[in-house]
């Protein structure tokens, strides 16, 4: 017996040895195609224990990089498209097998760009969020001010990608570990216990962030945190809490509207309260002008906007000037966001940005509304017509609950048009997604399309998981 258990053992090393020269080769490999192409994404896995605050610094980058990862992903312009084709906003201007199926709200389980680039694009991220965290709490050799500072990135870019997830599929598996066992058979988790979690993380997330502004805010500090936790409040119905994470924002003094629309999102605007810079060498500054503008001058925007959402514009409002274009092609006139100006630019003049100060004045006044705060300094209608001041528009004068939020949702969608689905997303929060776009989208409309589908890959892979209705 002893000889076969030697035999087993040595065979059990030569396994080993052969594993460990495999891992050499591909490391190897990967280096040389690291040192040929694009630096690719840091890789993260279990168990990691960071030795150096560099080491964990380039675990973040990781992270942002593929955030990064190619305009149309969920996080780097594919929430302004995707969803701004499934609301009123945007139409593709040619028939798409890509695009068709967002526009015509006719979602299956195997669209692959559903699957792709939101569901199979954002859950990578949170596991590696995951992982920079549970390195920074078993390391001992990070400096405290910046196991602090990395631990509130991870905590809000994690929040962030839930906060996206709850809005399209609702409840989902809410992951907060990298141990394979426990994820691969995680089922839908209740919305409400994950805003829950996400106040939680994301008042921690403002605790641990700077105040200051760090790389142009391609980095977020507390006020970032603190713009994304008010919009769970909104979501939780907890309008004084969010209007008092406005109040913080607006009054801190860091940041101001800037009153030339042309110049809102460009980088060092004093309007961004988070934003993140592009990596690479492709020549994208910000995803969405990436892609929203044409290929040239005399070509045919992919994406154009609704004549809906034209007609919610009066003439002299200068964001219809400074923020949309039209283009005649073979005699047909197409408008498209021109918001960010640069397609392709090696010079990085605009970035992601995912939280500006017009969001937040908007998000105010609607908390105040909701609390019948209506007139005076500290009303809604003040915060209304402090955008509408900037867009060369007079007062509103409205009188009552009713027609201030009216004034709202007009100024939302004049404002944050072709940004982030807030369009959408605020149909939906007001309850008035199916009413609207029934009448908007008939006839392919139906009132369970106000969820999307669980990709079928998932529920392949993850017999714990189900399907929302409708699909």
């Amino acid at each position: 017996m002893p000889i076969y258990k030697n035999i087993i053992k040595w065979n059990l090393y030569l396994l080993v040895a052969l594993l460990l020269f495999t891992s050499v080769i591909l490391v190897l490999t990967g280096c040389r195609k690291f040192v040929e192409t694009d630096p690719p994404p840091h890789e993260l896995t279990s168990g990691v224990v960071f030795e150096n605050d560099q080491s964990a610094l380039s675990a973040l980058a990781g992270i942002y990089a593929r955030i990064n990862a190619g305009p149309q992903n969920m996080l780097c312009g594919g929430v302004s498209l995707y969803v701004g084709l499934y609301a009123d906003e945007i139409y593709n201007t040619t028939t798409s097998a890509t695009y068709d199926p967002f526009y015509k709200n006719s979602l299956l389980a195997t669209t692959n760009a559903a699957s792709s680039r939101f569901w199979g694009h954002i859950y990578p991220i949170i596991y590696h969020c995951n992982a920079l965290l549970e390195g920074i709490h078993q390391s001992s050799k990070l400096s405290d001010s910046l196991g602090r500072q990395l631990s509130g990135e991870a905590k809000l870019i994690r929040a962030l990608c839930y906060y996206y997830l709850v809005q399209l599929y609702n409840d989902v598996p809410f992951i907060t570990t990298t141990d394979y066992r426990v994820n691969s058979v995680m089922p839908r988790t209740n919305t409400d216990s994950i805003l829950n979690q996400l106040e939680m993380d994301l008042q921690e997330a403002a605790q641990q962030l700077p105040a200051k502004i760090i790389n142009n805010n391609g980095r977020p500090n507390k006020w970032s945190a603190k713009g994304l936790l008010s919009r769970v409040y909104m979501l939780k119905k907890k309008f004084s809490a969010a209007e008092s994470e406005c109040n913080d924002i607006i009054s801190s003094g860091v940041f101001e509207l800037v009153y030339n629309p042309a110049n809102v999102f460009v980088v060092n605007s004093k309007e961004t309260i988070w934003q993140i810079m592009p990596v690479g060498t492709a020549q994208v500054n910000s995803p969405e002008g990436n892609i929203f503008i044409p290929s040239s001058g005399t070509a045919r925007p992919t994406f154009a906007v609704t004549s809906s959402l034209m007609n919610e514009f009066v003439s002299n409002d200068i964001r219809r000037h400074q923020w949309m274009r039209t283009v005649t092609v073979n005699g047909i006139s197409y408008t498209y966001p021109y918001k960010f100006k640069i397609r392709t630019n090696a010079n990085v003049t605009e970035a992601n940005i995912l939280i500006r100060l017009g969001e937040i004045y908007l998000m105010r006044a609607e908390a105040r509304a909701e609390q019948f705060k209506l007139t005076g300094s500290d009303g809604a209608i003040s915060d209304i017509n402090t955008i509408r001041t900037r867009a060369l528009l007079p007062d509103i004068s409205a009188s009552n609950q009713s027609e201030v939020m009216d004034a709202i949702e007009l100024e939302r969608r004049l404002e944050l048009f072709s940004e982030w689905g807030h369009r959408y997303f605020d149909l939906k929060r007001w309850g008035k997604a199916n009413t609207l776009l029934g009448i908007a989208k008939a006839p392919n409309w139906e009132a369970t399309d106000q969820l999307w589908p669980i990709p079928q890959s998932e529920l392949n892979i993850n017999v714990f998981l189900t399907q929302n209705p409708g699909y």
